[in-house]
């Protein structure tokens, strides 16, 4: 009796290791890579030496690139200063897999979270995958510091673009 119960939780051991070691293993996602970002928008008029009239809508343009799936899509918006894409309104990009919306609070010149959504279809069952980053500018002090924005001459408006050298990554998350 007393070998047999020992066999018995022996086998249940051996089982359980065995469906353990037969799983497959869940791939670790590099992040997604943001290049190119430009935005321009409303900001100081009467600026001596500026050029044109302040806008009166913001302008969003970015590269999007997923290491993962080797997607890469131009992404862009234009809209009025509060009229962000929200996750109810999210825009598409150039690829329409790909999507991105701004989470409030959402300031246009740096300080506002990027969500981004793509669905990749390629198999009979789409998975879809989020992600999102913090993004802020001209603040040496922040590690979300990837943008730098000037206003006034030659320029209308306000301009930020993404620093010389940085891509701004986007840790990423299966969601289904």
């Amino acid at each position: 009796m007393f070998f047999n119960s020992r066999l018995s939780t022996a086998l249940s051991l051996a089982l359980a290791l065995a469906g353990l070691t037969s799983a497959a293993p869940t791939p670790t996602l590099q992040p997604w890579q943001i290049a190119g970002m430009n935005i321009n928008g409303p900001g100081p008029i009467g600026i001596p030496g500026s050029t044109g009239t302040s806008p009166a809508n913001v302008t969003i343009t970015f590269s999007f690139y997923d290491p993962n799936s080797l997607l890469a899509t131009d992404c862009g918006a234009t809209y009025l200063p509060a009229n962000y894409p929200t996750a109810l309104s999210q825009t598409p990009c150039a690829d329409p897999s790909v999507s991105f919306y701004f989470t409030p609070p959402y300031g246009f010149f740096g300080n506002f979270t990027l969500d981004i959504e793509y669905i990749d279809s390629p198999a009979a069952v789409p998975t879809a995958y989020a992600g999102s980053v913090y993004v802020t500018d001209d603040n040496d002090s922040s590690l979300a510091n990837y943008l730098e924005c000037v206003e006034g001459a030659p320029l209308a408006g306000i301009t930020c673009t993404l620093l010389v050298g940085k891509t701004i990554p986007i840790p990423v998350a299966s969601v289904t």
